[in-house]
């Protein structure tokens, strides 16, 4: 696997390439969401790519789970924490998109 960084450092992507990346990655968040998971720390970082070129959400290190859809707790990278966890208040997947 490589980082998707990595993988686009340098090279220009399509309008369709970028549309289907982002499509995997809702369809991954819908995925983790539906089985009471909320990432927290979606960025680039944490998007890989495999040997056949499929899209994966990775760095599920601190992903909370959710008890009647909310979570609480510290997770995610400074500087890009959503508020409502920077504010120390119960939240939902809504802090992944």
């Amino acid at each position: 696997m490589c980082n998707q960084a990595k993988f686009i450092e340098g090279k220009e992507i399509s309008e369709k390439k970028a549309r289907s990346i982002l499509l995997d990655i809702g369809s991954a968040l819908d995925y983790i969401h539906s089985n009471n998971i909320i990432h927290c720390d979606v960025k680039l970082n944490s998007i890989v790519i495999n040997a056949n070129n499929q899209i994966k959400l990775a760095d599920f290190g601190l992903a909370p789970k959710t008890v009647d859809g909310f979570a609480s707790g510290d997770c995610g990278t400074p500087y890009i924490k959503a508020p409502k966890i920077l504010m120390q208040i119960p939240y939902t997947k809504a802090v992944d998109w």
